[in-house]
């Protein structure tokens, strides 16, 4: 069956999880990517530990501006904004 859904700046990465991500069996080597990893990566640019990095870099004492950095790789994805993707 085929199915069609709408894949937007920003969303675009659960269109990929189900078919792309996580494959049409089981595999057996490497790490468990959590849907919420894949979404702070792909969807926005951050890395996938950002849950547990940015509350540790709080509690050393780190400003909320410097914490929230250290989990962005570089600059954020750039989105253009259009009539269809508003």
């Amino acid at each position: 069956m085929i199915s069609k859904s709408g894949v937007r700046p920003g969303n675009g990465w659960r269109y990929l999880l189900p078919g792309v991500m996580v494959g049409d069996g089981h595999r057996t080597a490497g790490d468990v990517v959590s849907e919420r990893q894949a979404g702070l990566l792909l969807g926005e640019g951050r890395h996938p530990g950002a849950d547990r990095i940015e509350p540790e870099l709080l509690a050393a004492g780190g400003s909320p501006a410097r914490a929230r950095r250290a989990t962005v790789p570089g600059r954020p994805a750039e989105h253009k904004a259009s009539p269809k993707t508003e």
